[in-house]
């Protein structure tokens, strides 16, 4: 099978748009050939909470739900592959959430893309810090 050029972009959410700080939560994977996509969001908020401090893990789950919706109707088989859509869609939609700039990847599938996109670009493993010790 050969490999197509589908388009991915990442979910980002922030509490405080104006500071410009966002942390990844998502990722949608689009393949305009086949009007297909893919998004895979996080249900674990340790790395959101980590960044803003306490936020209400009941609310931005529902929340990002909410936007996921509505990237599924926008999105759901149309033309994917514009960037000039995703500038639009953040213009009109984006509030606690964003999608980035399109990215190209080569892939045939795009659940598997954002799968491994996913565990890329959004999971977050907290490692305890190492303590330096000085003699």
């Amino acid at each position: 099978m050969q490999a197509v050029k589908i388009m991915y972009s990442i979910v980002q959410f922030s509490p405080f748009r104006d500071r410009f700080e966002y942390v990844n939560v998502g990722v949608i994977v689009f393949d305009a050939a086949q009007k297909r996509l893919s998004i895979k969001l996080s249900n674990d908020f340790s790395r959101v909470k980590k960044f803003f401090g306490d936020i209400n893990a009941i609310f931005l789950k529902s929340a990002l739900h909410d936007f996921s919706e509505r990237v599924s109707l926008r999105f759901h088989k149309s033309d994917m592959s514009s960037q000039s859509q995703i500038e639009e869609f953040n213009s009109k939609r984006a509030d606690l959430f964003r999608l980035t700039s399109l990215n190209a990847v080569a892939g045939s599938d795009v659940d598997s893309i954002a799968d491994k996109l996913f565990g890329e670009l959004v999971v977050w493993e907290a490692h305890p810090k190492k303590i330096e010790r000085i003699n």
